[in-house]
């Protein structure tokens, strides 16, 4: 690894950072072509990261993130939870009752904090500094205290609770460490029976380290161009990859690469390495692990750069192959694992025992068919029916009257259906609201399915049910785009969110699920200021872990991804799941990526199909629209799939069509590609 300064200051330096990956040094073509793949505040976006790294919004420069947090409990089990109460036991705090939360900070070195109790605010003191705690409407059952920098100290920091306190606790963290009370006014202290006071702390500092890594690159096709890839007698010659950075005293980078010959990353590929990298093959990816050992610094990454060459190659255009069309869409992926509901027998059951086949045959699309599903799901109970219990679709079904649950139920009924019925679907979570998602292969996007639908005049009563569409296109929407349009609203001070049209379902006196296409008033779709997604989708047949009784309370868990809106205000500080990275939240599945590689046989393709398809089963693949033939593929993956094939080629006009099957039987939309053979 070289380093070559550019310019510095007292405290920090631009600098080149250069991998050498391979070079034929002792050989000269003339034909040599030089490619390169950019990254910078374009394409960062491109590559996965997780919480410890940001992409600064000013500038595009990848950082350490600005936000570092004590969590102690998960947040999810709370203590004297009952199948009658529903929410937890609160401890109140009073004269003789004196509550304690430690929080160890080896560096105390921060520009200030923010302590976040879930409950409402009594009187408290933060290493004897009397705190002032606030509430914010988007943070509903959350009390905030800013924290100044100088009142942090190294080792143990105490928080003491008084009098006007009401505090939950996570009982899966009993007997505590951090959580204490006192009956003698703090003489002594007892670990406090019932498991760790949900109390987070949120430090504005940067934490140690942090990851970003690249998506795969083909290195026969590095710049990622829509085009016929060479066949590259010389594979690994010249390649170098160059980071740019920003690096101020105390803070590191360090380059990795790693490189295989399958389009998806499994244990044929090299161990990831430094310099240089040993392993060969026709793909490889990087990454850049950032460190500083000053909270208050962070190195930033202004442009990443691969260079390769290609010394030797086949090239189709030689052999008078001209691609004419390419409709395929690359696979996008979130930085942050996703477990997949699996096929099983509950599922199975939840299809057959409520004919859910039936249920949306008349169906004329997909879209249709899921609302045909979706008013179906809806009309198992009038509303708001008690809160419910798991997140289980045969439970919630079975439920008697007066415990069938609320928008919770409702909208993980629907998508466990959908699930049912070969659909990849989700559980969302909104400000105040719980909805679901479905990923539509026709139209390549996640779209929003309100199933209990709560809005005025009507509430959630008629059977009320909504979901949204771009005024302008007429397109479906997801939580995000609406969300989007929301916070364009409040910034801008619109009264009406004009932009999205909202599909308002409910009976009439003289007809069943009418659709109201309304124009909402700004306030209206406060729900949508923020959004969060439990990572899985598979609590039909995994009910654990959970936010027990999710919905009786305000939210309180720390498992799920919070969506920061570039233009909002509300990013929770008490959560330390935070991404502003769109593909977080709307990756895309059930897709092929075609790549096409010349041969040595002018008549003949090489064709490598990919996909992120879960619960795959085979690719099917079809030539000039004929009978379509399987192929199996050649991963170990349930979800991410390659398979390699020879297409055969015939003089003039050519045509490949790919699509993916899932274990359930649903087909995904073909990715097709044109090519002419002269």
């Amino acid at each position: 690894m070289r380093y070559s300064p550019h310019s510095s200051t007292p405290n920090r330096s631009l600098i080149t950072i250069t991998i050498l990956l391979s070079s034929i040094a002792t050989i000269s073509y003339s034909n040599a072509i030089r490619y390169h793949r950019v990254f910078d505040s374009q394409t960062f976006n491109t590559c996965t990261y997780d919480n410890t790294i940001a992409i600064d919004s000013t500038n595009g420069a990848v950082r350490l993130n600005s936000a570092e947090h004590i969590i102690h409990a998960p947040g999810d089990k709370l203590f004297g939870t009952t199948a009658t109460t529903g929410f937890g036991k609160k401890l109140t705090f009073s004269k003789d009752l004196i509550g304690k939360k430690t929080f160890i900070l080896d560096n105390p070195l921060a520009h200030s904090a923010t302590l976040a109790i879930f409950g409402p605010a009594g009187q408290a003191t933060f290493n004897n500094t009397p705190l002032t705690f606030t509430n914010h409407p988007c943070q509903a059952g959350w009390s905030f205290a800013t924290i100044p920098s100088n009142t942090l100290q190294r080792g143990a920091n105490t928080l003491l609770l008084h009098k006007g306190f009401s505090v939950i606790q996570d009982r899966t963290t009993d007997p505590p460490q951090f959580s204490h009370c006192s009956r003698d006014n703090g003489t002594t202290w007892i670990p406090l029976a019932g498991g760790e006071m949900v109390i987070n702390l949120q430090l504005h500092r940067h934490p140690a380290g942090g990851t970003i890594t690249s998506p795969v690159i083909d290195l026969a096709n590095p710049d990622n161009r829509q085009t016929i890839t060479p066949r590259l007698l010389q594979p690994q010659g010249g390649i170098a990859l160059t980071c740019i950075a920003d690096l101020p005293t105390t803070t590191s980078i360090k380059l990795q690469t790693r490189c295989g010959s399958t389009p998806w990353p499994d244990n044929t590929w090299s161990q990831w390495q430094t310099d240089p990298t040993t392993g060969k093959g026709r793909y490889l990816q990087w990454r850049a692990h950032l460190t500083t050992s000053n909270p208050l610094a962070t190195p930033a990454i202004t442009n990443i750069t691969l260079s390769v060459t290609h010394y030797k190659a086949i090239y189709a255009h030689s052999q008078g192959i001209t691609l004419l069309n390419k409709d395929d869409h690359p696979i996008t992926t979130p930085s942050y694992p996703y477990d997949y509901q699996r096929p099983s027998a509950k599922l199975t059951a939840l299809a057959t025992k409520y004919h859910l086949n039936d249920v949306i045959a008349q169906g004329t699309n997909d879209f249709h068919r899921l609302l045909l599903l979706r008013n179906w799901a809806r009309r198992q109970w009038p509303g708001n029916d008690g809160f419910g219990g798991r997140w289980d679709a045969h439970e919630i079904l079975e439920a008697p009257a007066g415990n069938k649950g609320m928008c919770v139920q409702f909208a993980n009924l629907f998508s466990q259906c959908a699930l049912a019925l070969g659909y990849v679907a989700r559980p969302v979570i909104i400000n105040h609201h719980f909805i679901a998602e479905v990923w539509l292969d026709d139209l390549r996007k996640w779209v929003a399915f309100d199933v209990e639908g709560a809005y005025p005049p009507l509430m959630f009563k008629q059977y009320a049910t909504a979901h949204y569409l771009d005024t302008t296109t007429r397109l479906p929407l997801s939580a995000r785009e609406v969300s989007g349009a929301y916070w364009y609203a409040i910034n801008n001070q619109l009264p009406l969110i004009s932009s999205v049209t909202q599909v308002f379902t409910h009976d009439t006196p003289t007809a069943r699920a009418v659709p109201h296409h309304l124009i909402r008033p700004t306030a209206e779709l406060a729900p949508y200021a923020l959004i969060a997604l439990p990572l899985r989708n598979n609590h039909l047949d995994v009910p654990e872990p959970w936010e027990e009784y999710h919905g009786q309370d305000y939210y309180h868990s720390n498992t799920y991804l919070w969506w920061r809106n570039p233009y909002s205000p509300a990013t929770p500080p008490q959560y330390s799941l935070i991404s502003s990275r769109p593909t977080d939240f709307e990756w895309s599945v059930n897709q092929v990526e075609i790549s096409l590689t010349a041969t040595e046989n002018p008549h003949h393709l090489s064709i490598i199909a990919k996909t992120m398809t879960p619960n795959f089963a085979t690719f099917e693949y079809n030539f000039d629209h004929t009978t379509w033939h399987e192929l199996g593929g050649q991963s170990h993956h349930p979800d991410l799939q390659w398979a390699q094939l020879t297409w055969p080629l015939k003089k003039g006009t050519n045509t490949i069509a790919i699509r993916t099957v899932n274990r359930l039987g649903k087909k995904g939309l073909p990715s097709t590609t044109t090519i002419k053979l002269q």
